[in-house]
């Protein structure tokens, strides 16, 4: 039985994540870093409500294609595949990190939020509870 490990303990296990019409797969082998929880407008116009994130090196990442790209605000990109529009990837320009959306995976990740982002941007429909930490 997997235990969940603490905010900002990287995990190793293996992490898979279906796209919504079930075609591919991706998966994340070795080590991921914890849930941010992102309440920026941006991420509350995709999804409706804050999205979570989970890091992974991009190396890690396997059959994250095919995947169509577009900009996300001036600094970082986030791929979906274009045939059911399932969210796959986010990532900052430069960077060989890529984060992915743990709340997709199809059985529990063992990952733990971490902090919220944005979160004075935080809408009407969210109240921001417990004592994580927060960063405007």
């Amino acid at each position: 039985m997997t235990t969940a490990p603490k905010a900002g303990t990287p995990t190793t296990e293996l992490h898979r994540w279906p796209c919504l019409c079930g075609a591919v797969t991706c998966s994340v082998s070795g080590q991921m870093g914890s849930i941010s929880l992102c309440h920026c407008g941006r991420c509350r116009r995709r999804a409706g409500h804050a999205r979570a994130f989970a890091v992974a090196p991009r190396a890690a990442i396997a059959n994250a294609d095919p995947v169509a790209r577009v900009r996300s605000g001036c600094e970082a990109e986030r791929g979906f595949r274009p045939h059911c529009g399932a969210s796959r990837l986010w990532r900052m320009d430069g960077s060989d990190t890529r984060s992915v959306a743990p709340g997709r995976h199809d059985a529990p990740a063992g990952l733990t939020s971490e902090t919220h982002i944005l979160a004075s941007h935080t809408g009407d429909c969210c109240e921001i509870e417990g004592d994580l930490p927060r960063s405007p």
